[in-house]
């Protein structure tokens, strides 16, 4: 399965160099002779542009916010697998933003919604049901996000990309001691990697046949 980008309420003129909207064949064009890809900005844009009232609200308290007090969290925590694409993201206030913590949306509403003995209850679940992800080197976000490819005979691209020395690190720390990547890589359906090029260069090295991908299939580049 292929994920798709929310494109419906982009304008036509994005304010991120190198990208435009192809809006007959609804896909983000970059074009990678203009500007450095900002995977992390254009998931930020898309997130927002969900909000149609004019009024960003918190997520889950329901707070209104103004643009310095805007947070973008996880549905699906980055702990579990939790990719950022604009499915799996939220706005949210600084205090839900932190108090979420390693919850999912649905255990998170849950524990807001709890008194407090419930609430140690709840945390007590969430340290498990991570320790059981660990161990199964398994991710919490639905399965048909994620697909594996053959990184044998199936090349990778990664020149939008430089690597990132502390994410690097932060990756091969993770991976030598469970074993598999905290999140998938995220690709589009030409096999450029939009985020997670330091996971493939891991996959390289350990000589790894299978890894984990999440494919975006309405972005283009040129």
């Amino acid at each position: 399965m292929t994920i798709k980008l929310p494109l419906e309420n982009l304008p036509n003129t994005i304010n991120i160099r190198g990208l435009s909207l192809d809006r007959k064949n609804k896909k983000l064009i970059f074009n990678s002779s203009i500007g450095s890809f900002k995977y992390g900005r254009i998931i930020r844009l898309l997130t927002r542009k969900v909000e149609l009232d004019g009024n960003i609200h918190c997520s889950y308290c329901g707070k209104v916010l103004k643009n310095n007090e805007i947070f973008y969290n996880r549905i699906y925590p980055r702990e579990v697998g939790g990719i950022k694409i604009p499915q799996n993201m939220l706005i949210t206030c600084s205090k839900c933003n932190k108090n979420k913590g390693n919850m999912t949306k649905f255990e998170y509403l849950e524990y807001i919604n709890s008194n407090e003995k419930q609430k140690k209850v709840i945390k007590q679940k969430v340290k498990k049901s991570m320790e059981f992800y660990r161990k199964e080197r398994a991710y919490k976000i639905p399965k048909t996000w994620i697909e594996y490819i053959n990184i044998n005979t199936t090349e990778l691209k990664t020149k939008l990309l430089k690597i990132n020395n502390k994410k690097m690190l932060y990756e091969k720390e993770f991976y030598e001691k469970y074993e598999y990547f905290i999140t998938p890589i995220i690709i589009n359906t030409q096999n450029y990697i939009l985020n997670g090029v330091e996971k493939y260069k891991i996959a390289q090295k350990e000589k790894l046949d299978n890894i984990p991908v999440i494919i975006i299939e309405n972005i283009k580049i040129i």
